[in-house]
């Protein structure tokens, strides 16, 4: 299962019921800053103009070695090393395709790496970035499904995930078995106690 948003992630479900999950690096928020700073957007819709754009390869081979790429899971990253020092210059069109392309790349080297892999599902607002899709497709030679056709609304998933964290936390389930820590029951129940009501509302 594969997670695009701000910084991508995958989740990994072995045959036997293996689970291990890990970041991959940028997903969504380099290509949004850039957005946001080009095209005056929040967000390039569907990828367009990254569809349009001419990647800076010798700029995208750099980065691509960049330690955190190579580091094997479980790993954990985010924006403060993904900032917007990873953006590169040049025109909204081929910054844009440089940094789908080191989404892609990035996201289609790391799928295989926990191992084998036959069906992906994709969530996260990256699923809508059509040109992303097609390139993560490309790169990892497999093709990526909505989490709908697992049974998970897209819209719905973090909700699910959270409904489901809270009902392990009341079980006393460990729910923390994909990050590479020690079991733990994570969360904490706070019961709901009596309702403060400022004095100019308290019954006279």
């Amino acid at each position: 299962v594969l997670n695009i948003g701000g910084i991508a992630n995958i989740t990994w479900i072995g045959r036997r019921g293996e689970v291990a999950a890990f970041d991959t690096g940028p997903g969504n928020c380099l290509l949004d800053a850039a957005a946001r700073s080009l095209l005056r957007r929040a967000f390039d819709p569907g990828g367009r103009t990254a569809r349009r754009g001419r990647p800076d390869l010798a700029w995208l081979t750099a980065r691509l070695r960049h330690p955190y790429f190579a580091q094997p899971p479980p790993k954990s990253t985010g924006r403060e090393l993904f900032d917007a020092g990873w953006i590169p210059r040049g025109s909204a069109p081929d910054v844009l395709a440089t940094l789908a392309r080191l989404t892609a790349a990035s996201l289609g080297s790391a799928l295989f790496a926990l191992g084998p892999v036959d069906d992906v599902y994709v969530g996260g607002g990256g699923w809508k970035n059509r040109f992303l899709i097609e390139l993560i497709e490309e790169h990892a030679g497999i093709p990526l499904r909505p989490t709908d056709d697992a049974g998970v609304p897209s819209d719905a998933r973090e909700a699910a995930a959270f409904a489901l964290l809270a009902w392990a936390h009341h079980r006393r389930i460990p729910a923390n078995i994909a990050t590479g820590g020690r079991p733990a029951i994570l969360g904490k129940l706070s019961p709901a106690g009596p309702v403060f009501l400022p004095p100019s509302r308290r019954a006279r």
